[in-house]
């Protein structure tokens, strides 16, 4: 017992895991600055999606309004986001910048280089450039956007140069081509535009992300009787500490249990019975599920240990047997529950004695869930532990005023203690990253982009602050001048 509470205070102290909100840094031109930024971000509440994008941006440093002088690169480096997309390359068209087309992928490739090497070591996401239907007939002039150059010459150099880069990438060309109604002038989108561009950027950020979904009740979702929000819950501070590699779904439903049966004195149902939630499940196949089911079935006239064990069972082998990728799961144990005003809270209309009972949960639910992870070994990669860290956590972590939902403090502790489950049983992808320091010649002059600091041999510079390190070769980032 002693050493799971020296493992409980590593998860909860200090060096864990920091949980914050993951950034995004929309990097873009005219198209980008109309406004899709904003729909990724509403699709997404882990993440705050910030828009740095340029009017008339190029990748071409040569460019007639290049990226790399609209003084964007300081802010974004300063911001430190932990996901970056491009979507540049519409404004290199113009004749009188495709004349330098032989520097694009040099310029490109530089540009990803250059924001992959600052601290936060963000992923990089390349969306290629929306299509352009201007008539190209006739003479032209030296500011106009081509179509043709666009399809032809820059999305296939986009895309060799995200592969050659290893970045992900999003086609907002291809299934634009027939959509120019979305598009107000035939170059920028309209609100409906902006809407399905963000519809399609966040479902390719999800299609390559690693997928996990949190099945559960109200204390997944998030009971406002404990002052929670859906933003404040476990899956979403799981995305915040599992970082940008992951996408952490919310699949918790208020007042959902387990056992495939209906009961008296509610409106709530069998999680197994809530088909749009089953649907969106196999939609998304997940590469984890978490189950945090249970609480709800603790009730005195409720509770059945074998209907419990065998809806369980049922459960992972519909889920398991029916995706692909097959899902690994991880089962949580469900916290304990505490009496309000001598009862167990929140009792079914019909009986007042019918509330969630704390000594069922300890003396049957707990031995339940892991005999359920004893019969499905090949599916279940782990058991989370969440009845031991809050037992005595009430007032804490737990809300006194109805005995069941954790506060904020206590969606963080769920979501340390599941973060450290996965990372123990093995989970693929989530082993924390750390920048990389570099090192360069002491002969090179180094200044920070604002304040013209020079650096002295020798110093560390741990780009915390956000002002991006720069020198004519080096590109920004975490460095230490050896001495000379």
């Amino acid at each position: 017992m002693k050493s799971f509470w020296v493992l409980l205070a590593l998860i909860l102290g200090a060096n864990a895991q920091t949980v914050r909100t993951l950034r995004w840094a929309a990097i873009g031109g005219s198209v980008t600055n109309a406004g899709y930024p904003a729909r990724v971000g509403a699709r997404l509440p882990a993440d705050s999606v910030i828009s740095y994008a340029y009017s008339g941006a190029t990748v071409l440093k040569s460019g007639d309004s290049s990226y790399w002088t609209s003084g964007r690169l300081t802010q974004i480096f300063a911001f430190q986001p932990d996901i970056i997309s491009i979507q540049l390359g519409a404004n290199d068209s113009k004749p009188r910048n495709w004349g330098d087309s032989a520097n694009f992928e040099r310029d490109f490739k530089a540009l990803i280089d250059t924001l992959a090497s600052m601290p936060s070591q963000p992923r990089i996401i390349v969306v290629y450039p929306t299509p352009v239907w201007k008539n190209e007939g006739g003479t032209q002039s030296t500011n106009l956007l081509r179509g043709s150059v666009i399809g032809n010459s820059i999305v296939p150099l986009v895309r060799k140069v995200a592969k050659d880069k290893g970045a992900d990438t999003i086609d907002l060309y291809t299934p634009m081509l027939a959509r120019q109604t979305l598009f107000t002038d035939s170059i920028n989108p309209s609100t409906a535009g902006n809407d399905t561009l963000g519809r399609r950027i966040f479902e390719g950020y999800v299609a390559q992300s690693i997928r996990v979904m949190c099945v559960g009740n109200s204390i997944t979702y998030g009971s406002a009787t404990s002052g929670v929000t859906v933003k404040d819950a476990y899956p979403i501070r799981l995305n915040m500490v599992l970082g940008k590699r992951f996408w952490v779904w919310n699949g918790g439903r208020v007042g959902d249990w387990m056992q495939r049966k209906t009961f008296a004195g509610t409106t709530y149902k069998s999680y197994i019975t809530e088909k749009a939630w089953m649907d969106t499940l196999f939609m998304r196949k997940p590469h984890y599920i978490t189950i945090k089911l249970g609480t709800n079935d603790a009730r005195i006239l409720w509770w059945n240990t074998a209907d419990y064990i065998s809806a369980y069972q049922y459960f992972i082998d519909t889920l398991y047997n029916n995706m692909t990728p097959k899902p690994k799961f991880v089962l949580i144990k469900p916290l304990p529950a505490w009496k309000v005003n001598n009862a167990w809270p929140f009792p079914s209309s019909d009986n007042s004695a019918n509330g969630i009972n704390g000594d069922i949960i300890r003396d049957s639910t707990l031995a339940a869930v892991q005999a359920v992870a004893n019969s499905r070994s090949t599916a279940v990669i782990a058991v989370s532990d969440m009845y031991t860290p809050f037992i005595n956590a009430l007032g804490s972590l737990v809300a006194t005023s109805d005995g069941v939902h954790p506060g904020k403090a206590g969606q963080d502790t769920i979501a340390r203690v599941l973060y450290r489950t996965l990372v123990t049983a093995g989970a693929t992808g989530i082993a924390p990253q750390h920048p990389k320091t570099k090192k360069i010649p002491s002969t090179k002059a180094l200044r920070y982009v604002s304040g013209s600091q020079h650096i002295p041999a020798g110093q560390h510079l741990n780009g915390v602050d956000g002002k991006a390190i720069i020198s004519d070769k080096v590109a920004p980032g975490v460095y230490v001048v050896p001495p000379k």
